[in-house]
């Protein structure tokens, strides 16, 4: 869900609670009104059952009557049964009035100031004060109470604020106010900071940390630890020894700093210099969360101690003391603007009590002072990052950088900077590898470091990373919950449970384990729990948005899209520049039929991530949004458009671009199709789909299996049934429909996907012996057998019958016909780390058909003839790819070697007065082993201009006679303008070779049109230009010259195969595509064809090429989950392989569509193809695209 608890610095670290010492929550009988879900320091409850001042602990739970309140430096977040959030600021008090099971909640703001968050179209939430009232449902608010005066502001929804003297609407982004008996009045500007509206502020809980061990700047650090590199140990003196503690507590870790403090005290020691490492004791024990040890400490070393080391003892032992005892309020210790500590020291109080902003203006003032400071100049970077003031942190990095390029704190602000404001990843990456190579114990470094590489799909490295910070200090939560996430985005439900149970063992009041626990929950299917545990996060952090996505994730999983839709569009105000959260809209809208909506929140997306610059400003890293952009426009029918993204965005490393390409298919100019329907223009899917389809699931082994009573975005287990039967009638003769399948997605004991789908088709012509059927049985798995490693297979059998009998030809209505097909692969993936993965597969199949016909041939001689054929065909191939990336070049290698057996027999008769007389008979049996390897190459030159190139070498060897041939491809991609995007390639092919295997395919997403029959091979010169004009408009020109060798191809209904010498085609194809708006979209598009051939040693058009063709479609979406598609096919006339004989060209009329269930469980799907009855022939004789009438209804559960 790419949720990460982000340890953004060494100095402030989680948007979250502090941890205090914590006692048990009292019992409480039930029911209860909600419960405490975090504190921070010396909160207080009244219980209305004991009324007496107590801490509040976390969890806690809360009843009717009972009083709440915050100190200075208070604050608490509550979590109502109806799910109301409500987060308490400091200095105030809050009772809960009324809370009824299935009613209204009821709270009363005696005095301060809440942040509330409702449910839409849940009970009413009433906030009561001494001014006014303020009646809610389903937004986001504050609340301020001081004395007679009570200001409300709305950020997201609708409240009325009412009191006596009047009332008024208060709608988001408005504020108003009341004073006791007067009418409330609306106030002209609400404040523009949401977060601090939402009471957000820092915790301390690394603030022990924080603080520098040493003042030393970092060239000195260096060159200290250089001489006691060349010094022995027992020849350090106390002060070095105490320094090398110092240093190792700053640059090594916990583990190591221990150790060197042991050693430290090995010898004399002044009493400062024992003083300094009581000093690094005491920040070990408060990072231990042992406050009160942390105390002790601090106090025993404080009179001795010095400079800065003295000032940070003065605030972490304020720190400790508030934490060991939340109840007292401790006095804050006196600021000197001149001390470099006390300044950051009070910037950290400013961001516990008040804001981010606060801490930074504090930073800011002092910034001229220490201007060659280059450790201020971080951290003051740091702070500007986390108040969302991207050009202060651009410029104190700078001046950091500047003052020390190699202090690793420097190159963690910096790093902080590029990942998070300009989504610079690489260069953030080369920055933290650098400080860690000066401090590998430093976990922050290490957190970030993770983090980044996690982010650009470096899981393997970024695990590493964390391992490596968990050895070095295995007591810190935020690296174990980032390593749960990982976990979970692997799949690995397991280890990220026994990670997550490790924090929560330790430190039960651990707000960020509830996203990880929630997220968790929806692995294991347990939506209430993850809907739980995901409101408690979101309370204690309102204002994280992927928290927030989460949330909404887990409310579709249970078929609440309303308050899914709540929490998206709460991550969207809240982050308004996140293209994760446009993404997550995307996918809902198309889940609710709101095409509109689907592509702008889609279009949205890719914008926001080309406006973030850095890795994303190259179109090519949205590949998450253009594949959601894709699939919004493929939801109207605009193919094209949809197509022009999945292969602007394709990602060899990522499964999304395969599974696009696979269903996309390739044009193909020959026309010798029997089907319902009439095939346009534009691509179809073809024989090199399952080889695409292969290479995505071997990415991701959860991907075969996709929920049809769920939003597309949800993956929590499930099994799935589906039970589907019609009627069709087809040229006036009745038939069934009918189906079943099975689908499984689940995590437990390994992540697994499955689906087995049957369906059959039969029609009973009453003029045939024989009914036409068309039987089938498809299926598959994908396994990850290891976090790294990956199992899938895919199967595919099939029977066809019948449909040789011709209603027009008596003589055939005994024909017979039977074809059985079967073909599967089963493949391992195993990942070797970043953009480095290795992928094997043996695919195999089988056809094997009988015939008894009478010949057509010999019919148009006046013949009357019989003939009776048996074929089958067998083969076998292992194929083996590695896809590496080096930037800018990705190169995939491999090869892969085959065999292929084919046999036939076949008799003709000659029926003279009735009587069959043989006139040829024929047996044979062929072998074929073949092998092919490959190199190919890509180069992104810039974002704007790519290369490919390859080489490809085949070696073929039939009965003993071997052909060898070399395959060249080259291409380039360029996109002078945006949404302008020019390629061109030349590529020789084998298509057959193409069928099954894992060698690229295409050139920069070019592929060559699809050939009708045999060919040695094809020789393809493409060029292509796909324009985005507008936002509702797109055009693609694609130009392909074609030069055959050994085109040859069978003829439905006919015994003889033709051979094509000398063919080339060229061919033009212009599309259209249309967003109008209102649900509707429009899509057009013509082909133009030349091909010339030698035919029987006659110079002509090769046969079956439509010169023109086109399509025009209008495809509506509706949200009452209604889709309706009506579309018109031209196809032109051509030429047949009888000489003298040309085929009609056709206009054939074809609408169809389908409506779902509001809960999903029916689908209802009804086609009218070829409405007109147009006649069409594929061949001489041979009808095909008859008027036909198709409806269907699935039961799914």
């Amino acid at each position: 869900m790419g949720c990460h608890c982000r340890r953004v610095t060494t100095l402030l670290v989680l948007l979250a609670f502090t941890s205090a010492v914590r006692a048990e929550p009292v019992p409480r009988q039930a029911p209860a009104a909600g419960a405490v879900i975090a504190t921070r320091l010396g909160e207080e409850i009244e219980l209305v059952e004991a009324p007496a001042w107590r801490g509040v602990e976390v969890l806690q739970e809360v009843k009717t009557g009972d009083v709440l309140r915050t100190n200075a430096a208070g604050q608490l977040a509550i979590l109502f049964s109806d799910q109301t959030q409500v987060r308490v600021g400091r200095n105030s008090t809050l009772v809960v009035k009324q809370r009824v099971p299935g009613g209204d909640t009821r709270l009363l703001l005696e005095s301060g100031q809440i942040f509330g968050r409702a449910a839409r179209g849940g009970s009413g939430v009433f906030v009561e004060t001494a001014a006014a009232t303020a009646a809610i449902r389903g937004t986001d608010w504050t609340m301020q109470a001081e004395g007679e005066r009570t200001t409300l502001t709305v950020l997201d929804g609708v409240v009325e604020f009412s009191n006596p003297q009047g009332s008024l609407t208060v709608r988001q982004g408005e504020a108003a106010s009341a004073r006791l008996g007067e009418a409330p009045t609306k106030l002209v500007i609400v404040a523009d900071d949401v977060h601090e509206q939402m009471l957000l502020n820092l915790s301390l809980r690394d603030a022990f940390e924080a603080f520098p061990a040493t003042s030393l700047p970092n060239r000195d650090i260096l060159a200290a630890r250089e001489r006691f590199a060349r010094t022995a140990a027992a020849a350090l003196g106390g002060e070095d020894r105490v320094l090398a503690a110092e240093i190792a507590a700053q640059r090594d870790g916990r583990r190591e700093a221990e150790r060197a403090i042991a050693a430290a005290r090995a010898g004399p020691l002044t009493v400062g210099q024992s003083a300094r490492l009581t000093l690094l004791e005491a920040n070990i024990a408060g990072g231990r969360q042992d406050y009160r040890r942390a105390v002790a400490l601090y106090e025993q070393a404080l009179p001795h101690l010095t400079g800065e080391q003295r000032t940070t003892a003065v605030y972490l032992l304020y720190f400790a003391r508030s934490l060991a005892d939340p109840t007292k309020v401790w006095p804050a210790p006196r600021a000197d603007p001149d001390d470099r500590v006390s300044v950051v020291g009070e910037a950290v109080i400013a961001a516990m009590l008040k804001s981010p902003r606060d801490s930074l203006k504090i930073m800011q003032d002092a910034a001229p002072r220490f201007r060659g400071d280059a450790q201020f100049q971080a951290t003051l970077s740091k702070i500007a990052m986390l108040a969302s003031d991207y050009e202060a942190a651009r410029l104190a990095a700078e001046q950091a950088y500047r003052l020390d390029p190699e202090d690793p704190e420097v190159l963690s602000a910096r790093a902080f900077y590029r990942a998070n404001a300009t989504s610079n990843l690489k260069d953030a990456i080369a920055d933290l590898e650098r400080g860690l190579a000066v401090a590998p114990g430093n976990t922050g470094l290490l957190n970030d470091y993770a983090l980044a590489l996690s982010e650009r799909g470096a899981d393997k490295e970024a695990e590493a990373a964390l391992l490596r910070a968990i050895a070095i200090d295995p007591e810190d939560p935020v690296t174990r919950v980032n390593l749960a996430i990982i976990y979970l985005s692997q799949n690995r439900v397991g280890e990220a449970r026994a990670m997550i149970d490790a924090v929560f063992a330790s430190d039960p009041s651990f707000a960020p384990g509830y996203l990880v626990r929630g997220t968790e929950n929806l692995f294991e299917g347990d939506e209430a729990a993850a809907i739980d545990n995901l409101l408690k996060s979101t309370t204690a952090n309102p204002a994280y948005a992927d928290g927030l996505l989460a949330l909404g994730t887990a409310y579709a999983a249970t078929g609440d899209i309303e308050h899914a839709k709540q929490a998206f569009d709460d991550a969207d105000r809240l982050d308004p520049n996140s293209p994760t959260t446009a993404q997550y809209l995307a996918a809902l809208a198309i889940d609710q039929y709101q095409a509109d909506a689907a592509i702008e929140y889609a279009q949205e997306a890719v914008k926001r991530i080309r406006a973030k610059g850095g890795d994303y400003q190259s179109i090519h890293a949205t590949r998450d949004s253009g594949s959601v952009l894709a699939g919004a426009y493929d939801f109207l029918s605009l193919d094209a458009w949809g197509a022009y993204w999945s292969d602007v965005v394709f990602d060899p490393f990522d499964s999304a671009g395969y599974f696009d390409r696979a269903l996309r298919g390739s044009a193909s100019p020959f026309f010798l199709d029997r089907d319902d329907e009439i095939r346009g223009p534009g691509p179809t899917t073809d024989g090199r789909s399952l080889s695409f389809l292969t290479k995505g699931i071997l990415s991701d082994a959860t991907s075969l299996a996709s929920s049809e009573l769920r939003p597309s975005f949800v993956t929590t287990p499930f099994t799935e049934f589906s039970f589907t039967g019609g009627v069709v009638n087809r040229a006036d003769q009745w038939g069934g429909v009918y189906g079943a399948g099975v689908q499984s997605l689940g995590y437990d004991p390994l992540p697994y996907s499955m689906f087995l789908q049957a369906s059959g088709e039969t029609v009973s012509p009453d003029y045939a012996t024989q009914d036409d059927g068309a039987y089938s049985l498809t299926g598959g798995f994908g396994l990850q057998i290891g976090p790294y490693d990956r199992m899938a297979g895919l199967f595919s059998a099939s029977r066809a019958e019948g449909n040789s009998a011709l209603r027009d030809n008596p003589l055939t209505f005994f024909n017979t016909a039977r074809e059985d097909g079967f073909v599967g692969t089963l493949g391992l993936s195993h990942t070797f780390g970043y953009q480095n993965v290795l992928d094997v597969a043996v695919f195999g199949g089988r056809n094997d058909g009988d015939q008894v016909s009478v010949p057509l041939e010999l019919l148009g001689q006046g013949i009357l003839g019989a003939y009776t054929g048996h074929a089958r065909r067998d083969f076998i191939k292992a194929s083996a790819s590695h896809r590496v990336g080096f930037e800018p070049f990705t190169i995939e290698y491999g090869g892969e070697y085959g065999d292929l057996q084919t046999r036939s027999d076949s008799a003709l008769y000659a029926i003279v007065f009735g009587t069959p007389r043989l006139i040829a008979e024929t047996e044979g049996e062929e072998r074929t082993n073949f092998g092919r390897g490959w190199i190919d190459a890509t180069f992104e030159v810039t974002d704007d201009l790519s290369f490919e190139a390859g080489l490809f070498g085949t070696t073929t060897e039939t009965d003993g006679e071997r052909d060898d041939l070399l395959q060249p491809r080259a291409g380039i991609a360029y996109m002078p303008f945006e949404g302008q995007w020019l390629r061109a390639a030349y590529m020789r092919e084998r298509p057959d070779e193409d069928a099954y295997t894992l060698a690229p395919i295409g050139v920069l997403g070019l592929r060559s049109n699809a050939v009708a029959g045999d060919v040695d091979h094809v020789d393809s010169a493409i060029v292509r230009l796909d324009s985005e004009w507008t936002r509702q408009v797109f055009t693609a020109v694609e130009y392909q010259h074609q030069d055959f060798a050994g085109l040859s191809f069978g003829i439905p209904g006919y015994l003889d195969p033709i051979a094509v010498d000398d063919a080339r085609l060229d061919r033009v194809a212009v599309t259209a595509n249309a967003w109008l708006g209102g649900g509707f979209g429009a899509s057009a598009s013509l082909a133009r064809s030349w091909s010339k051939g030698t035919l029987e040693d006659v110079s002509g058009d090769i046969p079956f090429v439509p010169d023109w063709s086109g399509r025009l479609a209008f495809t509506y979406v509706d949200p009452s989950r209604i889709r309706v598609t009506a579309r018109e096919t031209w196809l032109g006339e051509r030429a047949s392989q009888l000489a003298d004989e040309r085929l009609d060209d056709a206009f054939v009329t074809d609408v169809f569509g389908g409506w779902e269930s509001e809960d999903r469980h029916l689908a209802f799907d009804l086609g009218f193809y070829n409405v007109f009855d147009e006649t069409v022939e594929v061949v001489p004789l041979i009808p095909t695209a008859q008027r036909t009438v198709r409806a269907t209804l699935q039961a799914r559960f």
